[in-house]
């Protein structure tokens, strides 16, 4: 498998991803996020190829709170196509965000998951994660 940054030429590819999450995005959104991510140094789209095909995408961001030193790496997606699931893709993307987040001098990286979604808590507890909080969610009216 092939690690890559994400290109708007993905859009649709990584829209079929996203939903399968449960996430809706329209294509000209995507792909003003995408672009707005060329050149930054702290947010980083990157997918997974196996011959021409993208398997697996995950979404990364560096913040620098102001509670703490230093950096946190942040994970706000990570999906790996159904039918491609327990092959290591999404292993693999891990091990590229770790390069990206270590490259940038942060000392750790967190990421949420749904409660529902214990497969995948399986998953990052044998990545080397821990289920350290409770992630509180409020959502704005028409916003």
């Amino acid at each position: 498998m092939k690690v890559r940054p994400a290109a708007s030429s993905d859009c649709e590819r990584l829209i079929r991803l996203f939903r399968q999450l449960g996430y809706v995005i329209d294509v000209g959104e995507l792909r003003a996020r995408l672009l707005a991510y060329d050149g930054s140094d702290s947010d980083l789209a990157l997918v997974g190829e196996i011959g021409a095909e993208v398997v697996g995408t995950i979404v990364l961001h560096v913040v620098s709170p102001l509670h703490e030193i230093g950096k946190w790496g942040r994970i706000s997606a990570l999906v790996v196509d159904q039918s491609m699931r327990r092959r290591g893709i999404g292993a693999e993307l891990l091990r590229a965000a770790d390069g990206f987040f270590i490259g940038r001098g942060c000392t750790r990286v967190e990421l949420t998951s749904s409660d529902l979604r214990t497969d995948a808590h399986r998953f990052y507890m044998a990545n080397g994660y821990e289920n350290r909080s409770k992630h509180f969610v409020k959502h704005y009216p028409n916003a």
